[in-house]
């Protein structure tokens, strides 16, 4: 359905977001908030890369 003056829908963009910072500071723990909004108290310290794929709408 064509709506008058509606922007036509843009293409999907993809990002990568790195997050630096000291060990044992959460960065991982935010992560897997942000992700799955879990939080687990007793996170096992994660060493190197940790990749968690997301999909999320924007709007804008």
């Amino acid at each position: 359905i064509a709506v008058r003056g509606a922007k036509p829908l843009s293409p999907l963009q993809q990002f990568k977001l790195v997050l630096l910072g000291d060990m044992a500071v959460g960065k991982s723990s935010l992560v897997l908030r942000f992700v799955k909004g879990q939080f687990d108290e007793f996170q096992e310290t994660t060493i190197g890369v940790v990749g968690t794929p997301e999909f999320n709408d924007l709007d804008g």
